[in-house]
């Protein structure tokens, strides 16, 4: 398979941070539709300006840089840094004949430092097959904002898999049905390993919104969170909502079933008043089914609140440690 170097004289791309790239990425992404190259971002810092756009069709977009730390893209400008999705999945885009096209998006830190506005995002993607996610995101803290967001608008997305570490993120990874009539809030058979460098109180680790779930599949989350002196309402992991009335799916509501769930996290915070949630769910409504794994909140300095509504964890298979309310349960 070809390689497309994205700072070679063809595309220009200033490997520097001196310049925008902006427009020298998606010229190669571009380009690497037309036969499926890989996209590759050489190490370096790579100013974006504007937004990368991967729209899917027909042939799987592979983006990868040289690993977290070394390719670097410095984000300054607002929305979406870098958004992928495939309008036909399960349609007319498919690479042979039935198998919707993926991609994926490997060993690249995108740092939101200085992007502006609020509501904006590292990644955004959604509706794909069998995509691969690796990298680092970082310092997207306005209000809104989202480290990583996963967001079905035309169909859904599954057997997603992979490796993120967000840090320092409103909502470090986002699972999203946000649509038309046709998306659902279907993330089955995904495999994500999460770890989170939570830094602000306020800030949540994993949120599940407008109807998502996660179905025999598996989920691990592992990091750091920390505590206020302040009240907080932020938690490892959240449920909220249920899918829009007019999708699909209406009034399924958001929610982990039949899946493996990993959780190892610490609350670094041994003089703070109020640290964040365990798991925090919206309504009773929203809830985690039939599960297994390990569940452990107590490797801490500092003991994170307990779950709003426990009941919502029914037949979970291991051990829960640091949330008697779920023990209880």
């Amino acid at each position: 398979m070809a390689i497309l170097n994205a700072t070679s004289k063809t595309y220009k791309a200033d490997a520097t941070g001196g310049k925008d790239s902006t427009t020298a990425i998606n010229n190669v992404i571009e380009a690497s539709m037309k036969d499926g190259s890989i996209v590759y971002l050489p190490s370096g810092t790579y100013l974006v300006e504007g937004n990368l756009i991967a729209e899917i069709s027909g042939r799987p977009i592979q983006i990868t840089g040289d690993g977290w730390g070394q390719t670097v893209i410095s984000f300054t400008g607002s929305g979406d840094c870098f958004r992928s999705y495939c309008p036909g999945l399960y349609s007319t885009d498919t690479i042979f004949g039935a198998v919707p096209a993926g991609g994926s998006i490997t060993g690249i830190t995108i740092d939101g430092t200085n992007h502006g506005g609020e509501g904006g995002s590292a990644i955004h993607v959604g509706d794909l097959l069998q995509y691969n996610i690796n990298v680092d995101v970082q310092n997207f803290y306005q209000p809104g904002d989202k480290g990583v967001w996963f967001d079905n608008q035309y169909w859904w997305t599954e057997q997603l898999y992979g490796k993120i570490f967000a840090s320092n993120c409103a909502s470090h990874v986002v699972f999203d049905n946000n649509g038309d009539t046709n998306s659902t809030g279907s993330f089955e058979r995904c495999d994500l390993a999460i770890f989170i460098d939570q830094n602000d109180a306020t800030f949540d680790g994993v949120v599940f919104q407008n109807g998502t779930y996660i179905a025999d599949g598996a989920l691990a989350i592992e990091g750091n969170f920390t505590g206020a002196n302040t009240d907080v309402e932020s938690a490892v992991l959240r449920f909220t909502g249920a899918a829009p009335d007019s999708h699909a799916d209406a009034g399924a509501y958001s929610n982990i079933i039949n899946s493996r769930l990993n959780v190892g996290v610490e609350c670094d915070a041994p003089e703070s008043n109020t640290t964040p949630y365990t798991i925090y769910f919206q309504t009773s409504d929203n809830y985690i089914l039939n599960c297994t794994g390990i569940m452990d909140f107590m490797a801490a300095p500092a003991a994170f609140q307990q779950c709003n509504i426990p009941g919502s964890v029914s037949n979970f298979t291991g051990p829960i440690l640091g949330d008697t309310s779920l023990v209880a349960s």
